[in-house]
């Protein structure tokens, strides 16, 4: 990103805004830009704004340039002839006034009048924030940019960081009488004595993966404080552990443990073999047999069919972290502000790449994105396109894992080849599946499948849902518990299934309409082509309720 900049700067650029959560880190880069210069002859002078010092140049002890604090008074003061030329002028949080009614008009009056003073005194504007609120009238005056999350060796660095500081206090180092030559060989040696190796390091880093520096620095610290070991399983986890805090608390993605196997998963056999026929996708081994890694894929079905618990097993079976994204919580009220949001999710998950990328009911969020949404100013359709874009050309291996319970919704943009590989139906679960569904439940609550009449569940629950299927076993067994704790049995989960009407008995006109677009259009996440006959589904009700009373 440094090289962009400074191209940015050489090809005359009067104003850029960089947008980055660590703003000492940009910072720090802007101000090594501004000692490298443009070229050999072509220095720049490096003055830093915040609304607290105004105006400080960190080349003379961080003198501070008086009556600059307010932004007005400090953009006025770069228009004058008082200030110096070829300089970077870095403002930090300008956009706090730039939300301000009393104040944008002047700031931004004030930013077009000095475009093109500094573009002919080389008088350098650049805004830093962790929140990007750019005015209309200021989107084709200012370049905006983004600093990348710190790839692996930018964390390798920060790490070696914390390892000095603990070796120097562990090892009782006393370098204030060493040479500026000696310090970093003995600081070397004594991080070499705490025996973290380079597969250690590789470890600890992959699991910070996603975080910015200084949060990789915490979490690097606190791991040392918790553990006293940079070797062992327990740090890794703690890593990753704090990741996952960092990650749930920005409140768009959430970071979703593998909780199942594909083996938890009854029936959608289909499915099943094409998850594992990509299950080395994403190691080094495929990349350098000459394999693309996969794109996406949509499963579509009724809810309850097992939709999300296919994604998590996804994650179990590739051992790569899974992300959850709920589009709905990134839209906003501020011009630019769901745009942006979507950008940090996206960024994010590319740093954390390989992951996969779970996205919930698609089509609530994104339906009729061509069209757009009268009533949103169109911010449906850039994100649609945003995202359309992003899921076309990315080089990340991000797999977009989406889910929808009414894939007719979706624009065809969204559904064709290219951004998914594959799209799956998922249909009600039929009767071998059904079979396959009571064994796993029953087998997870610690219970002996043989010891239940299984044909008889499967054939008493026709039109019910994996999930559906799994509330009644758990329902069955809290009233064997509540009633002494004794043997759990078939007539309590026929009595569990009886109590609650399946969904798919109101749902049936939405079943029938998913199947019709699913032929020819998506491909069967199951072998067996039976289907539930959902106009017998009242009829069974029925019956099953006479059976159970």
């Amino acid at each position: 990103m440094r090289d962009k900049i400074k191209q940015y700067l050489l090809a005359g650029y009067p104003a850029i805004w960089i947008q980055d959560w660590e703003e000492e880190r940009i910072c720090k880069d802007l101000q090594r830009i501004a000692k490298e210069g443009k070229g050999t002859d072509v220095k720049l002078r490096y003055l830093e704004w915040s609304c607290t010092k105004g105006f400080v140049d960190p080349a003379e002890n961080n003198k501070v340039h008086k009556d600059t604090t307010d932004p007005i008074a400090a953009l006025t003061y770069v228009a004058t002839g008082e200030s110096p030329k070829q300089t970077l002028y870095v403002f930090k949080n300008l956009h706090f006034f730039l939300d301000n009614p009393n104040s944008k008009h002047m700031i931004v009056q004030l930013i077009k009048d000095l475009i093109p003073i500094a573009k002919r005194t080389e008088r350098h504007l650049i805004f830093v924030s962790s929140q990007v609120n750019l005015p209309q009238e200021l989107s084709k005056d200012i370049t905006f940019l983004q600093f990348d999350l710190p790839d692996a060796d930018a964390l390798d660095s920060v790490l070696y960081d914390v390892l000095s500081s603990v070796a120097i206090s562990k090892f009782k180092l006393s370098l204030e009488r060493k040479s500026p030559e000696d310090r970093p060989r003995l600081i070397k040696d004594a991080v070499n004595k705490m025996g973290v190796s380079e597969e250690d390091r590789y470890r600890l880093v992959q699991a910070a993966l996603g975080l910015t520096c200084s949060e990789a620095e915490n979490a690097f610290a606190l791991t040392w404080v918790e553990n006293e070991s940079f070797t062992s399983p327990e740090a890794v986890e703690f890593v990753q552990k704090i990741k996952t805090q960092f990650i749930n608390s920005s409140g768009l993605l959430q970071y979703i443990p593998p909780k199942f196997s594909l083996n938890d998963i009854g029936g959608l056999d289909e499915l099943k073999k094409w998850l594992i026929m990509y299950q080395k996708a994403f190691t080094k081994e495929a990349a350098e047999f000459g394999l693309a890694t996969p794109k996406g894929v949509i499963c579509t079905g009724q809810p309850g069919t097992g939709k999300s618990t296919a994604a998590n097993a996804t994650s179990a079976a590739w051992r790569i972290p899974l992300l959850r994204f709920d589009i709905g919580q990134i839209f906003g009220s501020l011009l630019g502000e769901t745009e942006q949001k979507l950008r940090t999710v996206l960024r994010t998950a590319e740093a954390l790449a390989p992951c996969i990328l779970q996205i919930e009911e698609i089509e609530k969020s994104l339906a009729g994105i061509s069209s757009g949404n009268s009533t949103d100013g169109g911010t449906t359709s850039r994100v649609g396109a945003t995202l359309l874009t992003w899921m076309q050309e990315k080089t990340k291996p991000v797999f977009v894992f989406a889910t929808a319970n009414d894939i007719s919704k979706l624009d065809s943009a969204l559904v064709r080849k290219g951004r998914f590989d594959e799209i799956f139906f998922i249909d009600l679960p039929t009767i071998e599946e059904r079979e396959a569904i009571f064994k796993i439940h029953i087998n997870k609550r610690g219970r002996n499948p043989e010891n239940f009449d299984l044909k008889s569940l499967a054939k008493h629950s026709e039109g019910y849902g994996g999930a559906e299927i799994e509330s009644a076993v758990e329902s069955s067994l809290w009233t064997a518990f509540n009633e002494g704790k004794r043997d759990l049995t078939t007539d309590d989960i026929i009595h569990a299934l009886a109590a609650t009407k399946p969904i798919s008995i109101t749902k049936k006109e939405s079943i029938e309409a998913t199947r019709a677009w699913a032929e020819g259009r998506a491909r069967n996440a199951s072998s067996v082509t039976t289907q539930v006959n959902t106009e017998s589904l009242e009829d069974n009700y029925s019956n099953l309720r006479k059976i159970a009373n």
